[in-house]
């Protein structure tokens, strides 16, 4: 796993927007989809990490959006209620 791909789900998890997956053993999948998802539409952006770089403000709120898209696609309600924590 890259660099960019364990931060992202780092991130992805300890933000908390998946804690209320109805089901964790989901949690593999949306960590699937969210990786091919950034991958996908941000490839550039994901790269800077693997250069020892720190994400910018801008990568961590593409991240940060496109792990409410797939908390949603999994059944999370509210994702957006853990960055308000």
């Amino acid at each position: 796993m890259s660099v960019w791909e364990q931060f992202v789900s780092i991130h992805a998890v300890t933000s908390g927007m998946f804690d209320d997956m109805p089901v964790a053993a989901k949690i593999k999948e949306a960590q699937a989809t969210l990786l091919t998802q950034l991958w996908k539409n941000t490839k550039d952006a994901m790269r800077e990490p693997n250069k020892d770089d720190k994400p910018t403000d801008e990568q961590l709120k593409m991240i940060d959006e496109a792990t409410k898209e797939t908390a949603k696609g999994f059944g999370v309600s509210n994702p957006c209620r853990a960055l308000a924590r």
